[in-house]
């Protein structure tokens, strides 16, 4: 069997601090925390992201209540067309009885 070798890593060693104390002696760094300027620049990278999501957001938005107007407005000409195309429809309907009652009496 191998022998399990111990080094010895001292006491001004970070990870020989952390082995006994729980955390790293230089308290300026955290774990898992970067460094202030890697922060900083990621913090203005989500922001930049976060803007360009929100102006997405408010073009679609947009986009959307003009494409609910157009089909309001299509909606509206299309009835009008249809009562404009049955009252025609009935005018020569009404002109053909007319006619028609002309010629009853002869």
């Amino acid at each position: 069997m191998a022998k399990a070798t111990r080094i010895n890593l001292g006491a001004s060693h970070p990870v020989a601090d952390r082995k006994r104390t729980g955390s790293v002696a230089d308290d300026s760094v955290k774990e898992g925390t970067p460094p202030a300027g890697l922060e900083q620049a990621g913090l203005e990278g989500l922001r930049a992201e976060l803007e360009q999501e929100r102006d997405r957001y408010l073009r679609t938005r947009a986009d959307f209540e003009n494409y609910r107007r157009r089909v309001e407005r299509d909606r509206d000409v299309a009835a009008r067309q249809a009562k404009q195309d049955l009252l025609l429809a009935l005018v020569d309907l009404a002109d053909g009885f007319d006619r028609a009652l002309v010629h009853i009496d002869e």
